[in-house]
């Protein structure tokens, strides 16, 4: 008997083992010969389901709200949008006017940012029919000799505030209103 006679037989007896062996694989523990379900992965195919956005407080959906451009319905009559620009700190301040460039009209500043000195300044008073959930005051210009501002305290996610000039107080607080929601 030649050697290659010998390992003929080894060599079938190797084959049928290997052959059960990759027969096992295709079936699951269970045996079950579906393949296995892959975990979800995100492929960012447009008909795939978003994640669920994190939830946010009153406070922060605030406080991102008035860092970007304001829906039209909530500004003051006449006023729209013209930019937002970040400033140091966190801080976005949203720029609204009631008059092109070009001419002299009225401007509405939304400043939104990290929580800051909200204190009751001279001169400035609590504002108790709105202040249900958060602290709101108004009072007079922060920035400069004429105008009015109005301040909602969103701590610990941010502050809000509203400045006016050539904006009426009311219309300020009306403003406070809307962006509080219904009281």
């Amino acid at each position: 008997m030649r050697i290659a006679d010998k390992q003929l037989p080894t060599v079938v007896l190797a084959t049928l083992l290997g052959g059960v062996a990759l027969a096992g694989c295709t079936t699951g523990a269970d045996g079950n010969t579906e393949p296995p379900t892959p975990t979800h992965r995100s492929t960012g195919l447009p008909d795939e389901e978003p994640l669920p956005a994190p939830s946010l407080t009153a406070a922060e959906a605030l406080v991102r709200q008035t860092a970007e451009e304001l829906d039209a319905g909530l500004l003051p009559e006449g006023f729209f949008f013209v930019n937002v620009v970040d400033m140091d700190g966190g801080t976005t301040n949203a720029v609204y006017a009631d008059a092109p460039a070009q001419e002299q009209g009225r401007m509405l500043n939304v400043y939104s940012g990290p929580s800051g000195d909200v204190g009751l300044l001279e001169g400035w008073r609590e504002v108790s029919e709105l202040s249900t959930d958060f602290a709101v005051s108004a009072g007079p210009s922060l920035s400069g000799a004429t105008g009015t501002t109005v301040t909602i305290d969103a701590s610990p996610a941010g502050v809000v505030r509203l400045m006016g000039d050539g904006v009426s107080e009311q219309e300020l607080l009306d403003l406070a209103a809307h962006l509080l929601g219904p009281a």
